[in-house]
């Protein structure tokens, strides 16, 4: 999967930072900087391997989610576990789908 450089969400230009280490904090995956809008993403796992296609899609439409939220809902309605509910199920339906490219 080719990680876009940038991302129009909600009106805004995201940038995509690909690959990022998280050098505050290694336990983070991915991050979305919705004031700056940058979207940081992890390439590998703590143990140095470098994450699945599926994975890496799955972190991206995650921190999607948290755009979208901030754009449409000022970053107050969806807590983190239901964006990581949502990020599952639709995920699932464009595997499902064949609409992954």
């Amino acid at each position: 999967m080719k990680i876009p450089k940038k991302l129009k969400i909600g009106g805004y230009i995201y940038e995509v930072i690909y690959p990022y280490i998280f050098k505050e904090r290694t336990d983070r995956f991915g991050f979305t900087d919705v004031v700056h809008k940058k979207i940081y993403l992890r390439e590998k796992d703590d143990g140095g391997e470098k994450f699945s296609e599926s994975y890496l899609f799955e972190m991206l439409l995650h921190e999607i989610l948290h755009a979208i939220d901030n754009t449409y809902n000022a970053g107050t309605e969806i807590d983190e576990e239901k964006i990581i509910r949502i990020n599952k199920g639709l995920y699932q339906v464009l595997k499902d789908n064949n609409l992954l490219k």
